[in-house]
C-alpha cells in the first residue's frame, strides 16, 4: 500500500541500553555520549524498562540523589511498551496518545530490534503530529 508507513520505516535500529545493575550515571553518560532521550534497561535481550530524561529529573536530580549510587533499576519506568516492527505509524501514534507515552520498543517476533520515539514518527510522517499531539479517549 502506497503511502502508508509501517514502524521499521522510522524507528531507530540501534539499542542504547544499560543493566539493571549500572548506575544511573552510566546511564546517563550513554544516553549524553548518544545523544538519546531515553535508553533500555536490559539484561541480555531481556527488557526490564527504560529510563528518560524525566525519570532522571524526577527520581534523581529533584530529590538530590548521588548518580553514581543508585541503581537503573531503582528509576527505569515499567513496564515499557512494546509494538510490532510491522504496526502501522498511525496505529503507533494513537498507542503513544492514549498511553500518554514517547517511546516504545520495537519488536520482531518478541525481539527488541529498535526504539520508535514521537520525534521519529514526525520526521517520518508529519501529518501524524494531530494523532500524537491529542489525547485519546476509548
Amino acid at each position: 500500500m502506497a503511502g502508508v508507513f509501517v514502524v521499521r520505516d522510522a524507528m531507530s535500529k540501534a539499542i542504547r541500553s544499560v543493566r539493571p545493575t549500572s548506575s544511573a550515571h552510566e546511564a546517563i553518560e550513554k544516553m549524553v555520549k548518544f545523544n538519546v532521550g531515553s535508553i533500555l534497561v536490559m539484561d541480555g535481550d531481556k527488557l526490564h524498562g527504560i529510563i528518560t530524561e524525566r525519570d532522571i529529573i524526577v527520581r534523581i536530580a529533584e530529590q538530590c540523589m548521588d548518580s553514581r549510587s543508585v541503581q537503573a533499576k531503582e528509576i527505569m519506568s515499567r513496564p515499557v511498551l512494546t509494538i510490532d516492527e510491522n504496526t502501522t505509524l498511525e496505529e503507533a501514534a494513537r498507542m503513544m496518545s492514549k498511553k500518554n507515552v514517547k517511546k516504545l520498543a520495537v519488536t520482531r517476533e518478541g525481539k527488541i530490534v529498535g526504539v520508535l520515539t514521537t520525534t521519529d514518527i514526525v520526521r517520518r510522517s508529519p501529518q501524524l503530529i494531530d494523532v500524537i499531539s491529542r489525547r485519546q479517549e476509548e
